[in-house]
């Protein structure tokens, strides 16, 4: 049986002619004028007018965040599907993330769903979600109740490959301050205590622990500060690192890991350390297996290059993945090169502004209006996702999440 009716499936193609060119619009747009965590007014506010020329009812600033909204159409009593849109950029990189075609596609296919369904089968929910690259924005959202009537979460992210299944690792940022005693560098090296070397101390011993973490975990950090002229013994310096795991109870214990050595660090050199977590953890990703089945059968219909067989490692990390833990997601990703490009790099950034990408974004945003269109149309395979989920948390793929 196809994911969507040939009735629906015939309306989504007529409509996407009309879908395409906004969509379009926001994707070069945003693109063009990059804009960084929490500082996406330009961004937000064009998603916005279009979507509520379309029809939508839009809801800005939900969750606390300025750059935020939320954007419905439809009715009836049953759960919505959601459609995720990112806009932030990186700084000084653009969109090497290519969170332009993710509002794209989320856009397009939200555009195209309100001329194939009934506005009484189903809603429709765009959710603007700022800072996925900082501080989590969904987790704000999720706080906030802004996902409340969500029944699905449908995310495509660019890539250099398809996949139907995807994971994200774990994180939680850490700062690391050491507070030492500034002194004369030449003259009285003897009366200062160097909180410099108890960084590099740091560094030193982190990189042992590196050599002996489980699979998938990961520690990357960067100097903040670290002194200003060589002949003054560094009072305070700080660093902020990312430490990520697989799951979250392997993430807890390398925070153990992590503090143990600061404090040796600390032993050593005579600073005080001060360590601090400046943002929400981000959870690992949980798939959910009914939406990868539908999306897999849109990809096939849909004429778009079928996925390479099994799964995507976790690399990086999303704020996706703690929505994922609550609501049915799926967050596959498609590929806009042929090459070999990692994300997050000047390359993907250019790669993701040209026309094969946007061409490569309408054809996705096909997929999903494929997908959440059999969805409401189908009201079952909704209820059989939150079922499966719900079964998922009962047997443990989805633990809770602590700040602790």
């Amino acid at each position: 049986m196809m994911p969507v009716s040939s009735r629906i499936r015939k309306k989504i193609d007529s409509a996407f002619p009309q879908a395409a060119k906004p969509a379009r619009e926001i994707a070069r747009s945003l693109h063009r004028h990059p804009e960084i965590a929490f500082h996406e007014h330009r961004s937000s506010e064009l998603i916005c007018r279009i979507l509520e020329s379309a029809g939508f009812r839009i809801r800005r600033g939900i969750g606390g965040m300025p750059t935020a909204f939320r954007a419905e159409w439809g009715g009836g009593n049953r759960k919505a599907v959601c459609l995720i849109a990112e806009y932030d950029a990186l700084p000084n990189l653009g969109h090497a993330c290519g969170h332009n075609l993710i509002a794209g596609s989320a856009a397009g296919a939200a555009l195209a769903l309100t001329r194939a369904v009934s506005s009484r089968a189903g809603r429709i929910v765009v959710l603007g979600t700022p800072a996925e690259e900082t501080l989590g924005g969904k987790i704000n959202l999720l706080r906030a109740g802004a996902f409340s009537g969500i029944g699905a979460v449908l995310l495509a992210h660019p890539s250099h490959q398809t996949r139907v299944h995807s994971s994200s690792l774990a994180l939680v940022n850490s700062i690391v301050e050491f507070q030492g005693r500034s002194a004369h560098a030449s003259a009285t090296p003897e009366k200062g205590i160097n909180a410099l070397e108890a960084l590099i101390l740091l560094f030193n011993s982190l990189a042992w622990l590196k050599g002996r973490l489980p699979p998938g975990s990961r520690i990357d950090g960067v100097i903040l500060e670290g002194g200003i002229v060589p002949n003054v013994i560094p009072d305070r310096t700080r660093a902020s690192f990312y430490l990520r795991a697989r799951e979250l109870p392997l993430l807890a214990a390398l925070r153990t890991h992590f503090a143990a050595c600061v404090r040796a660090a600390e032993r050593a050199s005579g600073a005080r350390a001060r360590i601090s977590q400046p943002g929400p953890i981000y959870a690992p990703f949980l798939s959910s297996p009914t939406l990868e089945n539908i999306f897999r059968e849109s990809l096939q219909i849909s004429g778009f290059p079928l996925p390479e067989q099994g799964k995507l490692e976790a690399l990086g990390s999303s704020d996706i993945g703690n929505v994922s833990q609550k609501i049915p997601s799926l967050h596959p990703t498609y590929a806009i090169t042929s090459r070999e490009i990692g994300e997050h790099s000047p390359e993907f950034a250019q790669i993701a502004g040209s026309e094969g990408a946007f061409r490569k974004m309408l054809k996705m945003a096909r997929v999903l209006a494929y997908t959440a269109g059999s969805l409401i149309e189908k009201p079952e395979s909704l209820q059989r996702a939150g079922r499966e989920h719900r079964k998922l948390i009962r047997i443990g793929e989805a633990p809770r999440i602590s700040r602790k």
